[in-house]
């Protein structure tokens, strides 16, 4: 068999969420090699799935003092985090890799 030396584009999105800080859609966009709004529809993708949490709707705050500061991804003015079946997806790719 055939081992798997890439994450799909999906998987690297989660991979990104789980690293935290903040990106805008074009550059998630620009890391991932895809157009802004197949970024949206993975985002959609992943929270509809499970994999992805939104935390809140805009980001109201400094960072310094956010509790989700480690696991948050912010995105047009929406956080997002992974939930415990996106952490488990990131887990098991590195697990592979």
């Amino acid at each position: 068999m055939a081992s798997i030396k890439e994450p799909n584009t999906l998987v690297r999105l989660l991979i990104l969420v789980d690293q935290g800080g903040l990106h805008s859609l074009g550059e998630l966009a620009r890391q991932l090699q895809v157009s802004e709004s197949l970024v949206q529809q993975m985002l959609a993708t992943l929270t509809t799935s499970g994999y992805l949490q939104r935390v809140a709707g805009e980001c109201s705050g400094p960072c310094h003092s956010c509790p989700e500061q480690q696991a948050c991804l912010i995105s047009e003015a929406t956080v997002w985090r992974l939930s415990d079946k996106g952490r488990q997806a990131v887990q098991q790719w590195e697990g592979i890799a």
